[in-house]
């Protein structure tokens, strides 16, 4: 399967109707975490893996540098502390309305998280993303692709007009160059759907 190069997931983002889509496709509250945590956070899958309730203080969902953790991944291959994948992903994020309620009523009932591998959480997405009816979201032909939902985040928010700068904070890129290149899709789209319309005439 081909390896997505840095920055191509944003080809993979979906728009908001599609976003929508996968969250009405979710079954339990468990699915709500596993694709809502990406897209309302953008949380990377192992982020996601590893989320605890001692994340939250307060309104704000906190990424810790460092984490003891006896899943078998942070057993095996990091002496058992798991951390994020740069230091950049120590970041505070805002725990938004639309998945407030959810969140912390999860994590009250589940204190340590989603207690699955990061291969389980890559199966569910694609499921979900299949049963809401997304197809080539990902490296290869009709495939669910977890990491599009993490793009899904990065794009909504520049194209809402997010700075690179803070975007490259808020998703714990460690190079602001992935945030300047979501922001230049984003004011690319925006300006050519003004401009066709200009040219060719409105509706």
């Amino acid at each position: 399967r081909p390896v997505p190069r840095r920055g191509d997931s944003a080809n993979y983002a979906l728009d908001w109707a599609d976003a929508v889509k996968v969250l009405s496709a979710c079954e339990c509250l468990e699915d709500f975490i596993v694709v809502g945590v990406p897209i309302f956070f953008g949380l990377r899958v192992s982020e996601l893996a590893h989320l605890r309730a001692d994340w939250v203080h307060g309104e704000e969902l906190r990424v810790p540098l460092e984490q003891k953790c006896s899943c078998h991944e942070c057993i095996i291959e990091r002496d058992g502390v798991w951390h994020p994948k740069t230091m950049a992903g120590t970041r505070s994020l805002p725990i938004v309305k639309p998945i407030r309620n959810n969140l912390l009523n999860f994590l009250r009932h589940h204190p340590n998280g989603l207690g699955m591998t990061r291969q389980w959480i890559h199966k569910r997405t694609k499921y979900l993303m299949k049963k809401a009816g997304i197809r080539a979201r990902g490296p290869s032909q009709d495939t669910g692709y977890p990491h599009a939902l993490r793009a899904t985040c990065a794009s909504l928010l520049a194209g809402a007009g997010m700075s690179a700068a803070y975007l490259s904070y808020f998703m714990g890129w460690k190079s602001i160059q992935v945030g300047d290149h979501y922001v230049k899709l984003a004011t690319a789209k925006e300006g050519a759907v003004k401009e066709a319309t200009r040219i060719f005439g409105g509706r």
